[in-house]
C-alpha cells in the first residue's frame, strides 16, 4: 500500500494541489483569452479594409527525412494609405493553399503615425477571433472542472478524529458476510 494511501490528508493534499493546478490554468486561460479579445477589438477599432491580390504563395516544406506537410501562406500586394505598393505574407501558414493567385482579398491595416503599416491581418471570418475563442472556450471549461474538482475533494476531506478511527492495521484481516443461501 502506498504511503499517500496509508495518511488520508496527505492523500487529499496530493487531490487539492492536482485540482487547484487545473483551476489556476483555466483562470490563466481566461485571463489570455480576454486579453487576447481586447487586443484584438483595438487593433479593429483603429484599423481599416484594404483590397490586396495576392500574387504568390510561399511554401515551407519539412527538412529531407522529415515527416509532414508542406504550409502555405499567400503573398499579398497592397497599396498603403500613402499609396505606396506594400507586400504582406502572413505569420500563419496551413497545408491547403486556399488563395489563388490574383485571387484579391481583404486585408487589415493599422497605420502608424507616418502612415506606414504597422499591423496587417487576413480579414477572413476566423482570424481576429479565433485565438481568444479559443482560449475562453478552454479556460472556461478547465476553470468549470477546476472548481468542481476542488469541491469535492474539499467537501470529502476526512475529519481527524473519524479518520483515526477508521484505520484498520494491515496484519487484521476481514472475512465477507456469508449469505444465508450459501450456508444451505
Amino acid at each position: 500500500m502506498s504511503k499517500a494511501r496509508e495518511n488520508p490528508f496527505k492523500q487529499i493534499a496530493i487531490e487539492l494541489a492536482a485540482s487547484s493546478i487545473l483551476l489556476l490554468v483555466g483562470i490563466g486561460l481566461l485571463v489570455g483569452g480576454v486579453f487576447q479579445a481586447v487586443s484584438t477589438t483595438r487593433f479593429l477599432a483603429r484599423a481599416h479594409e484594404v483590397q490586396g491580390v495576392v500574387v504568390d504563395r510561399s511554401v515551407s516544406r519539412p527538412r529531407i527525412g522529415e515527416r509532414g506537410l508542406a504550409l502555405y501562406a499567400p503573398i499579398v500586394e497592397y497599396r498603403d494609405s500613402n499609396g505606396r505598393v506594400r507586400l504582406y505574407e502572413p505569420d500563419t501558414r496551413d497545408s491547403s493553399s486556399n488563395y489563388a493567385i490574383g485571387q484579391t482579398i481583404l486585408l487589415y491595416v493599422q497605420d502608424a503615425d507616418d502612415g506606414s503599416p504597422q499591423r496587417v491581418r487576413l480579414a477572413n471570418a476566423a482570424d481576429p477571433w479565433f485565438g481568444s475563442a479559443i482560449a475562453l472556450f478552454m479556460g472556461a471549461g478547465f476553470t468549470i472542472w477546476g472548481c468542481i474538482a476542488v469541491f469535492i475533494v474539499w467537501s470529502a476531506k476526512p475529519n481527524p478524529q473519524t479518520a483515526k478511527r477508521r484505520k484498520i492495521s494491515p496484519s487484521r484481516k476481514t472475512t465477507k458476510p456469508t449469505s444465508p443461501s450459501s450456508n444451505a
